[in-house]
């Protein structure tokens, strides 16, 4: 018999995120948005 995970209604909210502010210039994230906008990666 399966063995389900129980509901977790709270995992259901969306928190709004604000880019500018999270990748930020010189970290890994911020390169690989640039590259990937810049299409250097598939």
């Amino acid at each position: 018999m399966a063995n389900y995970k129980p509901d977790l209604s709270c995992q259901n909210k969306f928190i709004p995120v604000n880019f500018s502010e999270q990748i930020l210039p010189g970290t890994f994230e911020y390169a690989l948005c640039y590259m990937v906008l810049q299409g250097q990666v598939r």
